[in-house]
């Protein structure tokens, strides 16, 4: 996922509103904001110089292609191969602010421990290598993907509208997935990710990065 900000194309930005968040003018504010979209938007809103003084956070909950198609608000936090897509398929006219066009942080991975890493690597690798051939072959044949995920995911097939929202949404994930090597990620985005949760006290003090990540699975699974 990475996050994006869209917005109708005759609004100005003024409302923001994270998918994640739950925002409510209260003492313990800053405690009630949390996830992957509210990170984004904290990493971008850092990223031009801006802070959450400088904008308006609205509740709307998890309905952000409704709220901007029907004008309740004039930006949303999404994620940007979601409902951006969904809402252009749906003929909507939209800016979307893309927030790895100005902060690289870290998106989805997997999450695993000392012990397992030390005592049955092999199932890291395996795992990392299943889940890196499963994006490439995607990547290779979309159509085949999509037929085939029609047998497991409820509802995909359920109408021509259905169908072609979710069709964009893959799209859009594939611009996303592609990269020069599938999977890797860097220490500079750890380092941008980590100074985002300090800056917004997920975090108390620095933590030492490099015994937090590794690309050492990646490498041996051997998918490009």
């Amino acid at each position: 996922m990475i996050p994006g900000i869209p917005r109708r194309g005759d609004s100005q930005d003024k409302h923001w509103h994270s998918n994640r968040c739950r925002p409510g003018r209260s003492a313990d504010w800053n405690s009630r904001l949390f996830g992957a979209s509210y990170v984004g938007f904290e990493g971008l809103l850092n990223a031009v110089g801006l802070s959450d003084s400088d904008v308006d956070l609205i509740e709307i909950g998890y309905t952000q292609a409704e709220a901007l198609a029907q004008d309740q608000v004039e930006a949303v936090v999404v994620c940007s191969n979601n409902e951006p897509a969904r809402l252009q398929v749906a003929g909507e006219f939209l800016d979307v602010i893309q927030t790895s066009d100005y902060v690289d942080l870290v998106s989805a991975g997997l999450l695993t421990n000392e012990k397992t890493i030390q005592e049955n690597p092999e199932l890291v690798e395996g795992m990392t290598r299943a889940i890196l051939r499963g994006v490439r072959e995607v990547l290779d044949d979309p159509d085949e993907a999509f037929e085939i995920c029609k047998e497991y995911i409820e509802g995909l097939r359920a109408t021509p509208d259905v169908e072609a929202a979710q069709r964009a949404v893959l799209q859009a994930s594939l611009e996303i997935w592609r990269a020069p090597r599938l999977g890797l990620t860097s220490t500079e985005a750890w380092d941008a990710t980590q100074q985002v949760l300090l800056n917004i006290g997920f975090i108390q003090e620095p933590i030492d990065l490099t015994a937090s990540w590794t690309n050492q699975f990646v490498d041996a699974a051997g998918v490009r």
